[in-house]
């Protein structure tokens, strides 16, 4: 389903990450880290819901333009048929 090229971040990507990481790294303020790592984590939490909201409003859609398009035979093999 996805390709090693998925994983790797873009140059832009690996830019921000690597703007947050020296911030985060000279920080001495403990409270401050702790609260963004709170709604950093709420952040991810939500992305998550949406991108599984997503996938699943997408394989829904999927599945009702496929299933019709199936049929088995007594054998149990399964069949595309185009209408």
């Amino acid at each position: 389903m996805f390709e090693k090229e998925d994983f790797q971040l873009s140059l832009e990507s690996q830019l921000k990450l690597r703007v947050f990481r020296d911030e985060i790294s000279q920080s001495d303020d403990v409270e401050a880290l702790r609260e963004n790592l709170i709604n950093v984590t709420q952040l991810l939490v939500h992305y998550q819901h949406l991108l599984n909201t997503v996938l699943k409003k997408q394989l829904e859609k999927e599945s009702t333009t496929l299933l019709p398009k199936i049929s088995v035979d007594e054998e149990g093999k399964i069949n595309i048929v185009e209408p």
